[in-house]
């Protein structure tokens, strides 16, 4: 006899934590892994914990009296790239530990600042002849390439979709510049033919710079932004830069709240900025 299926999802996952740290929980599940933290119901704030949300994940944090930490039982969550994220998480001065491998699965454990185990888990390509990707596995980074003067309308136009481009800069030419360049170059992630994400690199033998960071707006909240910036990252490392810089509108709260997740900081300097083609109305 067949039985119904009852149990159709999963609504939550629940976490212990002591009183009155939720400035920890705060820093390390929204600030190191990204999952906004969102207000309790009124009826259960006086209760302490905190919660963090995002449109395809949900961490609830629950005050326990007599705390102790879960060290075996653990959530395992999906992410974009398993390696930049564990980096950033040994960063912020967090347990990262390796465990054995998992078929079609790079993962680590981390440990939240209560001593909570964590897995976190990367889907790895599919092998051919297996049957094509599954849902996890189509989610999963895409690989990162120098792109082309063939995708020149491809990039201009998602940073016009995007809003990275402004009246009196030509997109265009700086794409033609930074390919035509010896030390600069634009990286993009392509799904399907598509050209999905971009960002545009280039250094001056010893510092970095990024410009043109795009992610579709259908891909948003994936961790295609920081898969690029790993690659820009890399790509200047490769070129010898030790350093890397980055301008950000500061009133794109937004951006900034993204970088200083991924580590970057206020360098404390003001930038200045005089046009030399002055037949330009700007």
């Amino acid at each position: 006899m067949m039985v119904a299926v009852k149990v159709i999802g999963l609504e939550h996952v629940q976490l212990a934590m002591p009183a009155g740290h939720e400035g920890e929980a705060t820093a390390f599940y929204e600030g190191v892994l990204g999952i906004p933290r969102v207000s309790k119901p009124a009826h259960l704030a006086a209760r302490g914990g905190c919660w963090f949300e995002s449109s395809a994940l949900k961490v609830h944090l629950g005050v326990e009296g007599d705390f102790k930490p879960a060290t075996k039982a653990h959530p395992a969550f999906i992410v974009s790239d398993v390696r930049l994220l564990a980096r950033d998480v040994a960063a912020a001065g967090y347990d990262v530990v390796d465990d054995e491998p998992l078929d079609g699965y790079d993962r680590v454990y981390v440990f939240d600042p209560f001593g909570n185990r964590i897995e976190l888990m990367q889907p790895l390509a599919t092998p051919a002849g297996t049957g094509g990707p599954s849902a996890h596995q189509r989610n999963s980074p895409m690989a990162v390439r120098d792109l082309t003067n063939a995708d020149r309308q491809a990039a201009t136009t998602l940073w016009a979709a995007v809003g990275l481009t402004r009246p009196w800069n030509d997109a265009g030419l700086d794409f033609d510049r930074a390919l035509a360049g010896p030390t600069s170059s634009v990286l993009g992630a392509v799904d399907e033919d598509v050209l999905v994400a971009t960002v545009m690199v280039g250094h001056d033998g010893h510092r970095g710079w990024v410009y043109y960071l795009a992610v579709s707006p259908a891909l948003r909240g994936r961790g295609l932004g920081r898969h690029m910036m790993g690659a820009a990252e890399a790509w200047l490392a490769d070129a010898g830069a030790v350093k890397l810089n980055l301008m950000v509108r500061h009133t794109n709260q937004e951006a900034l709240g993204f970088y200083e997740r991924l580590g970057y900081v206020d360098a404390e300097v003001a930038v200045r900025a005089r046009w030399l083609e002055a037949d330009l109305d700007r």
